[in-house]
């Protein structure tokens, strides 16, 4: 069956025992090859989440230019399971979008 859109773009988020969870994201260009980054636009913000409801550990990005960084410290990150969902959150305003997202994979296999 045809998507009726492009779905998010995947990924496997490792994380390990003892380990900050570091992630930055980068504000591509669409379509650009070779990679293009621009700067993000005033007012959005950008967050890393993982999990959901009530046991959802959440990373609000520190915003420099086209790079977005979130970190979750160990003693949270040390608690996620293998097999939770991630996904990354640009949010402006209203809208929220969610341009990547995959499965968290213990690297040190907790």
């Amino acid at each position: 069956m045809t998507n009726l859109f492009n779905p998010p773009a995947t990924a496997t988020l490792p994380i390990s025992l003892g380990k900050d969870v570091v992630v930055v994201f980068r504000n591509k260009v669409p379509g650009s090859d070779p990679a293009e980054y621009e700067d993000y636009p005033e007012g959005v913000s950008v967050s890393l989440a993982i999990g959901k409801g009530a046991s959802e550990v959440r990373a609000f990005g520190t915003i420099a230019g086209s790079t977005a960084t979130c970190r979750i410290q160990s003693t949270q990150s040390d608690k996620i399971r293998s097999g939770a969902l991630w996904r990354v959150i640009v949010s402006s305003g209203t809208n929220d979008d969610v341009p990547l997202n995959g499965k968290v994979v213990r690297a040190d296999g907790a």
